[in-house]
C-alpha cells in the first residue's frame, strides 16, 4: 500500500499554479486529478513531464497500459517485477 503523503495544491484559473508533495515544489506537472471515494483516503495522480522532473528519494512509478503498449512497440523492454 502506498504512503500517505501531504500535498498542497495551488490552482489559478488559466492551468497554472503550485504542487507540494511534503513540503516540496514538484516540478513539471502537466495536469494533476484528485480522486476521493468514501471510506477511502484521497488520491493525488500527476502527470509529469520527464524533462522537467527531479526526485530525492524513492517513489513508485506506474506505466498507463496504452504508454506501455507504444513504449513496447517502438522496442522498449519492461523492467521485471
Amino acid at each position: 500500500m502506498p504512503e500517505i503523503r501531504t500535498a498542497r495544491l495551488s490552482l489559478g484559473a488559466v492551468g497554472n499554479g503550485q504542487v507540494e508533495v511534503d513540503g516540496r515544489e514538484v516540478r513539471g506537472v502537466r495536469s494533476l486529478i484528485v480522486k476521493s471515494a468514501v471510506g477511502e483516503s484521497p488520491t493525488l495522480v500527476l502527470n509529469l513531464l520527464l524533462h522537467e522532473l527531479e526526485v530525492d528519494g524513492r517513489l513508485q512509478v506506474e506505466v498507463p497500459k496504452e504508454v506501455q503498449e507504444t513504449l513496447i512497440a517502438l522496442g522498449w523492454t519492461p523492467p521485471g517485477d
